[in-house]
């Protein structure tokens, strides 16, 4: 070790494990799929406890009424909602002190913005002063049967360590919703559905949110169209032993062996993994059959010291060979070692050797990290908890 610590605690992901969150938006996908259980009616306390919270939900000092504000508590683990009155006031009781992220929308669907808070026993006060934006999302089915429900995908500013979010609508709410008090900046947005016959998003919606431009409206259009996906070795043969994860689902086998992508909205991510085999981060195509070329681990790792660590930072690498887009470090052979001066190292290993850019979260710094070389030092930016996963 660079500092002389010694490691007393190691937690280690193995090739072999599955690790369920390993995408921006896999987590929200969870979440807004739970959102189809009944919950507890809004506008009460759903649960009792030592913790109360009463807070007011403004946009630009304007109160905002009948949105819905939910605590969500470590691993993205529902814990109460409620929803705001005339006046933009929120109350609410939680079982223990913590870090929660509270989490604001304009109906339990879409999940707009989050901020993170933390509480303690007693009375707590928590103000929300969100950009006075709205995101209002139309989407048209395919031909056929309208399905019941759509997911939606947005990439886009949401706090300090995220930026991506999805949630649903429904055919009862004509397939329309709204995304309230979201950040300045550019987004990407996308839309599937599973319901009936598997339906997807062609073109995603780019657009930008600002000052001037504050309300965007955007439709997407659902087609249905066939795309498979091939994993095969270096020498071009097919594993069977693969597996491919996108937005909190495994991809399905066909019977022939491919991988059935039909209903992934086309641009999105797919972190492609195999025991043995260095994982790799694409986007599902268009239509049609694409391919992904594994390779064997090699013997680089690279270290990264973090600091002021807070729960468990995993993060992507950037530059994996084979990767068009960041690959999640869950997905790779990895592991943490809790030091003595209250930091954590992240080992990554089986890389090929080279230089690469870590980040804990996606609105995290970024910074360089060779492997093999020096321990890189990085500082976890305060608000970044369970970055990465």
């Amino acid at each position: 070790m660079s500092n002389g610590s010694t490691r007393h605690r190691t937690f280690t992901l193995s090739r072999g494990a599955y690790v369920p969150c390993v995408l921006a938006a896999a987590c929200l996908v969870a979440l807004a799929m739970d959102q189809l259980r009944v919950r507890t009616p809004l506008n009460a306390t759903t649960v009792d406890g030592p913790v109360k919270i009463t807070g007011v939900v403004t946009a630009a000092g304007r109160p905002q009424a009948e949105l819905v504000v939910r605590l969500m508590g470590a691993g993205r683990r529902f814990v109460a909602e409620t929803e705001t009155d005339s006046d933009g006031r929120f109350a609410v009781s939680v079982g223990r002190p913590g870090a929660y992220k509270v989490m604001v929308s304009a109906g339990s669907a879409l999940p707009s913005t989050s901020r993170e808070v933390s509480l303690g026993v007693g009375h707590n006060d928590v103000v929300l002063d969100l950009p006075a934006t709205e995101v209002r999302v139309t989407v048209v089915p395919a031909d056929g049967p309208s399905p019941e429900f759509v997911q939606i995908v947005l990439h886009g500013p949401a706090d300090e360590t995220g930026d991506s979010r999805a949630g649903f609508v429904t055919r009862a709410d004509g397939l329309k919703g709204r995304f309230v008090g979201v950040g300045f900046g550019e987004y990407r947005m996308s839309a599937f559905t599973t319901d009936g016959v598997p339906a997807s998003s062609m073109e995603a919606a780019v657009f930008a949110v600002s000052s001037t431009e504050p309300v965007i409206d955007v439709t997407l259009h659902l087609v249905r169209r066939q795309l498979t996906v091939q994993v095969v070795g270096e020498d071009g043969k097919a594993i069977d032993y693969a597996e491919i994860t996108a937005l909190h689902r495994r991809l399905e086998r066909t019977a022939g062996g491919a991988f059935d992508a039909t209903w992934m909205p086309a641009g999105e991510g797919m972190v492609v993994r195999a025991a043995g085999m260095l994982s790799v981060c694409g986007y599902a195509g268009r239509e049609g059959s694409q391919s992904f070329r594994l390779e064997p681990l090699k013997e680089a790792r690279a270290r990264i010291k973090l600091l002021d660590a807070r729960g468990m930072i995993g993060g992507r690498l950037i530059g994996v060979r084979g990767s068009d887009c960041p690959v999640p470090v869950v997905s790779l052979d990895v592991d943490w070692d809790a030091l003595d001066d209250g930091s954590v190292e992240m080992t990554i290993r089986g890389l090929p050797a080279g230089e690469y850019e870590y980040q804990a979260g996606e609105r995290a710094p970024l910074e360089r990290v060779r492997a093999p070389g020096e321990v890189l030092t990085y500082r976890v930016p305060p608000s970044c908890r369970m970055c990465g996963w």
